[in-house]
């Protein structure tokens, strides 16, 4: 298939715009010997692609592997600051294009798969890189790992999947490190503040102390800090039951979610664990996102709002979910009594949709002959609408100062107020586990 000299430039220029706009896919007619710019039509996704082909005979094509082969067809002038490519006559063999790439090219719609299914969670293209390096091992099942540090504390998230006629999503866990308490102090001659530096100063990710969970992987750590660091948090473990938990925090700390997390002593520490049961069926449990998981672990209450338009608030306190059922557009009629002018509807909806998903929203409180006053404004469903001005915690309408009162279902139900606005229930705790 040619290209003719005075297009030529014009399809290079094309191709790498495409690729700068992250597009993956181009399709090219495959009936056409000679192509014009207009010819070629590029895709960010190879679904996107097949559905816009109109005959069997067209090409679909990775992207870039056709602008490598254009690339190293065409003749350049050598400048002082780069080569520019020159008009060029050119003959691209597609059939070979394809059938060169073709491991890359199913890999490639692995990984847009598996973006398409991690995407209503809240998770994107920055796990394409670990995805495309998982996917070439062809694994019956495979984790790929993402952190994030939020001033000192860490949240990682490990999503898991397996193979069943394509990838799929098998569930995600969330996990919230945080620093120690400041008050550890020292366990005999172990300074666990001092063991706690020297262990953030590993890159735990490549340090493996054993390959029982990774047999194929033959590495075993020879850093020459490693050994110390094991040695002190066996002396820390012998030394009493106090320094035995701040040994297992450690190790929770650095070694969850990395090769190392096998070695990891069962701790009631701040994680939840996801699995796809809770997120796709109506009536199961919550299908909480990524940024809902990590409010959650904050502490912080998340409204999720069912087919029966009733939302549910739900908030992690002790180690338990409570859950709170919100009747009336409770939250929505409160919001209309703060002092908040809004452009348009829109961003009324918008700022509902940040309070569901458990994010304290920056707003300003307007009234008349009163200085504006910037708050902070969020829903806790045991206190009700909390605003923090000036840094102090005030309860932003008269009735909710108490609470949001409601009826608790327990083994013995009590009715507490005939004007429920948010009713408490017990949570099945499956979902909140090691």
């Amino acid at each position: 298939m040619d290209i003719e000299a005075k297009d030529s430039i014009t399809v290079y220029n094309l191709l790498q715009a495409a690729m700068q706009e992250d597009h993956q896919w181009v399709a090219i007619p495959g009936d056409k010997p000679v192509l014009s710019p207009s010819d070629i039509k590029a895709y960010s996704t190879f679904a996107n692609a097949a559905e816009a082909t109109e005959k069997p005979t067209d090409h679909l094509l990775l992207l870039f592997a056709v602008f490598v082969e254009l690339s190293q067809a065409m003749e350049y002038r050598e400048t002082k600051k780069a080569s520019k490519p020159l008009p060029t006559h050119i003959n691209l063999d597609l059939e070979k294009i394809a059938q060169a790439t073709a491991q890359e090219a199913q890999v490639q719609r692995k990984v847009e798969f598996i973006l398409a299914q991690i995407g209503p969670y809240g998770f994107g293209k920055e796990l394409a890189f670990d995805l495309r390096f998982e996917l070439q091992f062809n694994k019956p099942s495979f984790t790929v790992n993402s952190s994030m540090q939020q001033d000192n504390q860490k949240l990682s998230y490990q999503l898991f999947f397996r193979e069943a006629d394509g990838p799929v999503l098998d569930g995600f866990k969330a996990i919230l490190r945080s620093p120690l308490p400041p008050s550890t102090g020292a366990f005999g001659i172990i300074n666990v503040n001092q063991l706690d530096r020297r262990m953030s100063k590993v890159d735990w990710e490549n340090e493996l102390l054993d390959n029982k969970q990774r047999p194929e992987d033959p590495f075993i750590s020879d850093s020459k800090e490693v050994p110390g660091i094991l040695k002190a948090l066996e002396v820390l473990e012998a030394h009493s039951l106090a320094a035995r938990e701040i040994a297992a925090l450690l190790k929770f700390k650095y070694w969850e979610g990395t090769p190392n997390e096998h070695l990891v002593p069962f701790l009631k520490a701040h994680q939840l664990e996801f699995n796809n049961s809770i997120s796709v069926k109506p009536g199961k449990d919550p299908m909480f996102t990524k940024s809902m998981s990590a409010n959650l672990l904050f502490g912080r209450a998340v409204g999720i709002t069912g087919d029966n338009d009733i939302t549910l608030w739900h908030q992690l306190k002790a180690g338990r979910f409570r859950v709170f059922e919100e009747t009336g557009n409770l939250v929505e009629k409160t919001m209309e009594k703060l002092p908040l002018e809004f452009s348009s509807v829109q961003d009324k909806h918008d700022l509902l949709a940040k309070l569901r998903n458990g994010d304290p929203v920056e707003v300003i409180f307007k009234k008349e002959g009163v200085t504006d006053l910037p708050a902070r404004i969020e829903v806790d469903p045991s206190r009700g609408i909390q605003a923090r001005l000036k840094g102090t915690i005030v309860s932003v309408v008269e009735e909710f100062t108490h609470g949001m009162p409601g009826v608790e279902k327990s083994a013995h139900p009590v009715v507490r107020a005939p004007s429920a606005g948010l009713d408490e229930q017990t949570h099945p705790t499956r979902s909140h586990k090691r």
